[in-house]
């Protein structure tokens, strides 16, 4: 099974020799949005954001596991590990590691 671990640069420790997708290039949703809803919307709607998950995909093809991570680990690497995950199937880890 294929695992994406979806974690903040800022409070975790990242797995050893898993590669990485850096969504913090897709601008912080936090204080333009008012719901966590409408934030992890605004991020799928960002032009980077499709290239993020092509990118996780093919990390999940030539590994087991990826890391989706942003400043907080919650919107921007959460709406791209939720489409990495419903596209290939794959596990979603949350949390410190």
């Amino acid at each position: 099974m294929k695992t994406i671990y979806q974690l903040s640069f800022k409070y975790n420790n990242f797995p050893k020799g898993v590669p990485v997708v850096d969504c913090r290039i897709i601008e912080n949703p936090y204080k333009r949005y008012l719901t966590d809803k409408a934030r992890m919307e605004a991020v799928r709607h960002d032009p980077k954001f499709n290239g993020l998950v092509e990118k996780a995909i093919e990390y999940l093809g030539a590994n087991d596991e990826v890391v989706i991570a942003c400043t907080h680990g919650k919107h921007r690497s959460g709406a791209v590990a939720e489409e990495v995950a419903k596209r290939v199937g794959a596990k979603i880890r949350k949390g410190r590691f």
